[in-house]
């Protein structure tokens, strides 16, 4: 989008950029509006108000918002895979030992976790499966006194000492744009110039899909 700017250039391109970036164009030009002394013209106000009409912002979730896939687990912790046996005759998934780097949510008495794998059928996708000295998002709950990890647990090169929910947030620790997780009732798009990860509602990434923002599979 080419956008007239008057004075504090220098300033006022990142923002431009980040708004060309991201689904979050109409918050940035309106910010800029204020700090950058952007000149609406005719078409710059067109635009704004086809995005409004397009993208409620109920509908898209904000690279830098919060996401609440924190509410959905008992535990999500950094750490790495120091054993993993096979699955028991009582137990569908191979069993994790897992040595705890950092807590993000909730907290053990200590820095060891023993869980099952979803990798069989203990979740609604198949979890990837992670190798020994691997270190790993884990996203935990636990069910009949078992510690079940959830097919969304994923690998990354280093865990972090902050964990941020948001898509970007998420790759920004590591993770692969294709398994950024978004909550329910948003799903993961993938923008197809960049592989920025955004969450959004089925009806706009339909939209997305189709105007071409957006890749058809993610």
């Amino acid at each position: 989008m080419a956008v007239k700017l008057v004075g504090r250039e220098a300033e006022c391109k990142p923002i431009i950029q980040i708004a060309n970036n991201s689904l979050q164009i109409i918050f940035y030009l309106i910010n800029s509006m204020n700090t950058c002394m952007l000149l609406p013209n005719a078409k710059n106000i067109s635009i704004l108000l086809i995005f409004f009409m397009i993208f409620p912002i109920s509908n898209v979730y904000s690279l830098d918002s919060k996401n609440t896939i924190i509410q959905n687990y008992d535990l999500i912790l950094c750490g790495i895979v120091s054993s993993k046996l096979p699955s028991g005759s009582e137990i569908s998934g191979p069993i994790y030992k897992i040595e705890i780097i950092n807590f993000y949510q909730g907290s053990l008495s200590n820095f060891t976790l023993t869980a099952i794998g979803s990798e069989d059928t203990n979740g609604p996708r198949s979890m990837k499966p992670l190798n020994i000295g691997e270190k790993a998002i884990f996203y935990v709950n636990e069910i009949n006194n078992h510690y079940i990890l959830s097919p969304f647990s994923v690998k990354i090169p280093q865990c972090s000492n902050k964990f941020n929910s948001s898509p970007l947030g998420q790759s920004r620790i590591g993770i692969e744009p294709n398994d950024v997780q978004c909550s329910i009732p948003f799903e993961l798009a993938i923008k197809k110039n960049d592989n920025t990860p955004a969450c959004v509602t089925p009806e706009t990434k339909l939209i997305l899909i189709e105007r071409g923002w957006a890749k058809s599979k993610s």
